[in-house]
């Protein structure tokens, strides 16, 4: 189940969504959970439990979803990918080695 969050960033409205996906390792699965996200026009998205190695970070980077960050490790569990739409500044400002 989904849930919208509006939140005010600058006294503009804004949309939030985070889900707890269990693993984005198939194609087919990345493949509806990148196309439905595109079609419902987030301007935060969270995934949570992405289970993506951090070296195939490539398979999350969706454009159109917005400017991609990620919390990986080298194995295939836990892990986040958070989307930020080009309209919103936003970048990394700390890399934390995360918890293995």
């Amino acid at each position: 189940e989904q849930s919208i969050h509006p939140i005010k960033f600058n006294m503009e409205e804004r949309k939030l969504i985070t889900l707890n996906i269990n693993g984005l390792n198939t194609a087919t699965k990345r493949r509806k959970i990148f196309h439905r996200l595109g079609k419902l026009q987030y301007n935060i998205i969270c995934l949570q439990e992405v289970h993506i190695k951090k070296q195939h970070e490539y398979l999350l980077k969706q454009p159109k979803l917005g400017k991609l960050f990620a919390a990986l490790i080298q194995t295939k569990k836990r892990g986040v990918a958070l989307y930020i739409r080009d309209t919103i500044t936003a970048k990394q400002i700390y890399a934390d080695g995360g918890r293995n």
